[in-house]
C-alpha cells in the first residue's frame, strides 16, 4: 500500500467511513420516518451521535495512516484533482438542493404535507451534501489511480 499517496488512502478511508455511517444515519432516519416519529428532537439526537462517531472513526483513521506515511507537501496534481472533484461535488450538491425545492414545490401544489414536513427536507439536504461528498471522494480516488 505504500505506492498509494497520503491524500488517496485519506479519500478511501473517508469514502469507506462515510458510505458506512451514512447508511447507518440514513437506516435509522427511515426507521423514525415509519414509526412516524421523525421529529426534531430524535433527528437532532441521531446527528449529534452520527457526527461524533464520524468524527472519531476519520481521527483515527488519519492518525494512523499519517503514522505509516507522512503526509506529504499537496502538489500540483494533488491541488489539479481536488478541483476537477470539487466540481463534480458541487454539481450533484446543486442538483440535490434544486430536487429538494422541486419537492417542496410539488408537495405544495398536490397538497402532500409529507414532503413539506422540515425533518424530511433537512435529511434529504443531508442525503444530497453525503451524496456529493462521495461523489467527491470517489471522483478523487478514480483521478489518483488514472494519474490525472
Amino acid at each position: 500500500m505504500s505506492s498509494i499517496s497520503f491524500y488517496e488512502k485519506s479519500a478511501w478511508g473517508t469514502l469507506l467511513a462515510l458510505s458506512v455511517l451514512g447508511a447507518f444515519y440514513f437506516r435509522a432516519v427511515y426507521g423514525l420516518w415509519e414509526a412516524d416519529a421523525l421529529v426534531a428532537p430524535a433527528v437532532t439526537g441521531l446527528a449529534i451521535g452520527f457526527t461524533i462517531v464520524q468524527v472519531i472513526v476519520l481521527v483515527v483513521f488519519h492518525t494512523l495512516i499519517a503514522i505509516i506515511d507522512r503526509p506529504g507537501d499537496e502538489d500540483e496534481r494533488d491541488r489539479l484533482i481536488a478541483w476537477r472533484a470539487g466540481s463534480l461535488s458541487g454539481l450533484i450538491l446543486g442538483l440535490g438542493v434544486f430536487s429538494v425545492i422541486f419537492m417542496m414545490l410539488a408537495g405544495a401544489w398536490l397538497n402532500r404535507p409529507v414532503l413539506l414536513s422540515p425533518m424530511v427536507v433537512v435529511n434529504l439536504l443531508l442525503a444530497a451534501l453525503l451524496l456529493a461528498e462521495l461523489v467527491d471522494l470517489a471522483a478523487r480516488i478514480v483521478f489518483y489511480r488514472r494519474g490525472v
